[in-house]
């Protein structure tokens, strides 16, 4: 996908989620997570990976699964709106 294609909210988190790409992956989208440097979720044509930086201790945690291990990923509301308009990539079966 071109960086056009790609549904992000910082580039720096787009950044962070290439530079640890697997040969051949793509890039589908990167959400930054609501609240003062909590981190952020990105999902690729082969997994999702997930920075937590609000963990104790002040460490951060860097989770990732393979596309074919979920079963379901959500997201609670927020009474807080990014206003951008973009909505989530849609579920691929």
């Amino acid at each position: 996908m071109t960086e056009q294609q790609v549904v992000f909210d910082q580039q720096r988190q787009l950044d962070l989620i290439r530079e640890g790409l697997q040969q051949g992956e793509q890039v589908i989208a990167v959400y930054d997570a609501i609240g003062a440097g909590t981190g952020f979720i990105g999902l690729t044509d082969r997994r999702a990976i997930i920075q937590d930086n609000s963990y104790f201790g002040k460490q951060v945690v860097l989770i990732s699964i393979r596309i074919a291990s979920l079963r379901a990923l959500g997201s609670c509301p927020t009474s807080r709106s990014s206003g951008s308009g973009r909505r989530p990539p849609r579920s691929r079966s």
